[in-house]
């Protein structure tokens, strides 16, 4: 993944096809170590895509660093949204401790 990629995925549905190609394996972990069930991983991770399809034009940095810190907070925001509005889990303070590669 480079710079361009990234800046060409706010306008190229096909550059975007790359980005989630690329990070749909990494989010789909991330989200479900943290919520443990299949369905609902599946359902989370299709918030996040959704969002990153609709947000990726207010990035302001193009640098892969930023996108990938950008997507993982965006997953684990989408998480705890959920759970949030579902109480149906207390999250431990250090719930995010386990990083995107875990």
């Amino acid at each position: 993944m480079n710079a361009y990629l990234i800046k060409k995925a706010k306008t190229d549905v096909d550059a975007f096809g790359e980005l989630y190609e690329e990070f749909y394996d990494a989010v789909y972990r991330f989200t479900y170590l943290r919520v443990n069930d299949q369905a609902l991983c599946q359902d989370l991770v299709s918030q996040v895509w959704e969002k990153v399809l609709s947000h990726l034009h207010t990035l302001k940095s193009d640098a892969p660093e930023a996108f990938r810190a950008w997507i993982f907070t965006l997953t684990r925001n989408t998480i705890a949204e959920h759970f949030r509005r579902h109480k149906e889990l207390v999250l431990p303070e250090d719930w995010d401790s386990a990083g995107p590669d875990n």
